[in-house]
């Protein structure tokens, strides 16, 4: 019961889809073998990131507005926000008896509506043998790897035909004394000795997904234009999925701690490392990148290396945010508001109301003067028009283990033609987040078996495909 908060990850992962293709193989473990014991270190490969909402995507809306846009990635953020605020709760829990659960799961609402796709990072995948090509999203605050299968007695349409492990020569079946399936929890696993592990899980808006833990190839198209495939990789195949879901829904890649996780499975091959470069909201037709393995290796200069702490926090990379300097103002983060989660899958960052107050007073003092601009996302506390040159400031935001110094654009951004805000949201629940936004044109370096990670500030653009 203890890990019953990573079903909820697992949960969140299973509206989207996976990978594969074929060349350089890299052989895993077995899907249930994997350990931080290993050394390997293979050269490593990139794969291409494209944001949802890029032209370049499947999903791009292009009479959407930028108001839209940011009224969407905003509520993304929020969902995002109570689905860790659950999943903490979960993990925080010391005697792990259902008594002491939340009277009800997270609201899944939002994770199965079309908000699961705005502001997320997408990469193309084939899986099984032969491949059949899927369009995923990657996702550093997700576990388990899902994707819809054949046979299908109730599933959601998707713009892909199902997945039909019949048709793949590869696909394996886990049983329930494997080590994946003993990650899930005890309350929705379908298990007696050494029958197939299957799953049943019922979300907070009715919908239900149901199916088995399998293991098979995904092979990944990489920026060199080379491919490689892995074999014997864990994820969820849907067989009865009912309820909320959208038809943009395809897949996911997971890609935190948990031991369901893309990056914890093939860890051995790939010397524990995984980083991301993602280009400036700025430039949508420009894709970001994924790297494993030494690829991932953060060389760049200004180089800063903080320590994680996944198990605070259910998996999800947390760091310790100390302070935050603009200019002359110093704003100290009290101990316990100082874990921050750094998430791909949320735009915004979301800190204490206490914090962005002080951030907001210094930024009009510096600025000299508050203009009571109305924004149009209704969401932000501080806008400012467009029709008057502003020289927004720089911050710097100092973290155990170093200082990283913020651009302009990683904390401000153009919610309309005329409006610029501080993306910056109040929360009090305990849970901080900084998001893709903070993200922008520094490359984060994820060491999972130094539980660290290195950020360098860098021009993403060139890293691209």
């Amino acid at each position: 019961m203890g890990s019953i908060f990573s079903i909820f990850r697992c949960l969140l992962l299973f509206h989207m889809i996976l990978l594969s293709a074929s060349v350089a193989i890299i052989h895993t473990p077995e899907a249930d073998e994997t350990s931080f014991d290993s050394t390997d270190d293979h050269e490593g490969f990139s794969v291409e990131l494209i944001r949802s909402d890029s032209p370049r995507s499947p999903f791009y809306n292009p009479s959407a507005t930028l108001a839209d846009r940011a009224s969407k990635a905003i509520r993304r953020s929020l969902s995002r926000l109570n689905y860790f605020k659950t999943l903490v709760q979960y993990s925080r829990s010391s005697t792990h008896d259902p008594a002491s659960y939340p009277s009800s799961p997270p609201d899944f609402v939002s994770t199965v509506l079309p908000e699961m796709i705005d502001e997320a990072y997408l990469m193309t995948i084939h899986v099984g043998t032969p491949p059949v090509k899927r369009i995923v999203i990657a996702d550093t605050g997700s576990g388990l790897n899902w994707i819809q299968c054949k046979p299908c007695k109730v599933c959601f349409k998707q713009d892909y035909p199902l997945f039909d492990p019949r048709k793949s020569s590869t696909y394996r079946v886990l049983n329930c004394d494997t080590r994946l399936c003993d990650a899930l929890p005890d309350s929705f696993k379908l298990c007696g000795g050494k029958t197939q592990c299957r799953f049943n899980y019922s979300y907070g808006d009715k919908s239900v997904t149901e199916g088995e833990l399998a293991a098979e190839t995904f092979t990944f198209e990489t920026t060199t234009k080379t491919t490689v495939r892995i074999p014997n990789v864990g994820f969820g195949c849907g067989h009865n999925n009912q309820g909320l879901f959208q038809s943009s829904e395809t897949g996911l890649v997971g890609l935190n701690v948990d031991k369901t996780s893309l990056v914890r499975q093939i860890g051995p091959l790939v010397g524990w490392r995984f980083s991301h470069c993602f280009v400036p909201h700025t430039l949508p037709n420009v894709s970001s990148v994924l790297s494993f393995g030494k690829a991932a290796r953060v060389t760049e200069r200004g180089a800063v290396t903080l320590p994680y702490f996944y198990e605070k926090l259910a998996n999800l990379y947390a760091v310790n945010l100390l302070e935050i300097s603009i200019g002359k103002y110093r704003i100290r983060f009290a101990r316990e508001e100082r874990d921050v989660v750094l998430d791909s899958g949320t735009h915004v960052a979301i800190l204490p109301t206490r914090i962005v107050q002080e951030m907001v007073n210094a930024v009009v003092a510096i600025i000299g003067g508050r203009k009571n601009v109305k924004d149009p996302t209704d969401t932000y506390v501080l806008c400012y028009p467009r029709s008057i040159h502003y020289k927004f400031p720089s911050m710097k935001f100092g973290f155990l283990g170093g200082d990283v110094a913020v651009r302009p654009s990683n904390v401000f951004e153009k919610v309309s033609h005329n409006v610029t805000c501080l993306a910056v949201v109040t929360d009090d629940g305990g849970v901080n987040i900084l998001g893709n936004l903070f993200m922008g044109n520094y490359k984060y370096g994820y060491d999972l078996k130094r539980s660290t990670v290195t950020i360098a500030p860098t021009d993403c653009a060139k890293h691209s495909a």
